[in-house]
């Protein structure tokens, strides 16, 4: 399995150069279920897209500070880009960031969450079936870091995860893509500095609050292999 890596965080800061980058993350957790795939990756922010999408059995789209409704020329490019993966049936998955710029490409508003910030470890409902989500928790423990949200599911989706205050927090259209408002890809040493690293930004009391639930283990493993299993089933 061959999979395109399309990482769009813009965070060039000191602390981003002291931790795994995005897709670092995603290889890590995808390499716990499936060791001998192969990864190559774009950095979009930069305009590095792949020359064909036809070279790849999958496609990821990483989160980011960005928001998909900024008009930079790459999220233009990277926007067109999901819809030419969609109609050619590439598969394609997007977490956070990457799950609200498959929404924006398909019709979706995206919208400031209007609780503000979203930290630390969260459960979200799975809340219809597909194949690849055997053997994951009803209730799934995920990592959120987002501010921004998708308000409207897109035309001929299936809405597969809802969340207290984030009602389209995942969703799947055919057997070709597949989305999370969460981070499956980061770990808890990431989250524990990302939400230090923010603290200022997100105030004491959700600083607080976002450090005592990483206390508990999230479901890193399962939605690696979730992951896995869409690509594997979509490619077959």
């Amino acid at each position: 399995m061959k999979i395109a890596i399309l990482m769009a965080n813009t965070d060039e800061s000191y602390f981003a150069s002291q931790h795994p980058s995005d897709d670092k993350h995603f290889v890590d957790i995808l390499n716990n279920v499936r060791s001998n795939w192969i990864y190559e990756v774009f950095n979009v922010t930069h305009q590095n897209f792949p020359n064909s999408l036809d070279n790849f059995d999958g496609i990821i789209i990483t989160g980011s500070p960005a928001s998909a409704n900024d008009k930079d020329l790459w999220v233009k490019e990277l926007l067109s880009t999901v819809r030419s993966s969609i109609n050619k049936k590439i598969p394609i998955f997007g977490s956070c960031f990457g799950h609200q710029v498959i929404a924006k490409a398909l019709g979706s508003k995206i919208i400031k969450n209007p609780d503000g910030w979203s930290f630390g470890l969260v459960k979200t409902q799975v809340v219809a079936d597909a194949s690849w989500l055997e053997g994951l928790e009803k209730e799934t423990l995920v990592y959120a870091a987002h501010v921004e949200q998708v308000k409207d599911l897109p035309t001929g989706a299936k809405l597969l995860f809802k969340t207290d205050g984030c009602d389209v927090a995942g969703f799947s259209i055919g057997n070709n893509v597949f989305t999370t408002q969460y981070h499956p890809e980061m770990s808890r040493q990431f989250m524990v500095a990302l939400t230090e690293e923010l603290s200022i930004k997100l105030g004491k009391e959700l600083t607080d609050n976002a450090l005592f639930s990483l206390n508990k283990k999230a479901h890193t493993i399962q939605f690696a292999e979730a992951i896995a299993k869409f690509f594997e089933r979509s490619s077959a």
